[in-house]
């Protein structure tokens, strides 16, 4: 966003503007959208790879065993 208003030449004074008002006038969609994208076409690499590959292993794997506390973490080590 910042190399966005930068082009735009939209200044810190000008704190009105809103990030969905710098996208539209760059004609681009939003964040959301872009994000969505980027996991859908990962997914899609990741689903191509070889079934011995790490990535893919931790994508469609199944935990065996394994647990974690619920709340917040401690905090000493000694809690």
């Amino acid at each position: 966003m910042r190399c966005l208003r930068k082009i735009q030449g939209i200044t810190w004074e000008d704190n009105l503007v809103t990030n969905c008002e710098v996208l539209s006038k760059a004609k681009l969609s939003t964040i959301f959208v872009m994000f969505s994208v980027r996991r859908l076409r990962w997914l899609g690499h990741v689903h191509r790879m070889e079934k011995v590959r790490i990535a893919k292993d931790l994508l469609y794997g199944q935990l065996e065993r394994g647990s974690r506390s619920r709340g917040r973490p401690h905090l000493r080590y000694r809690d």
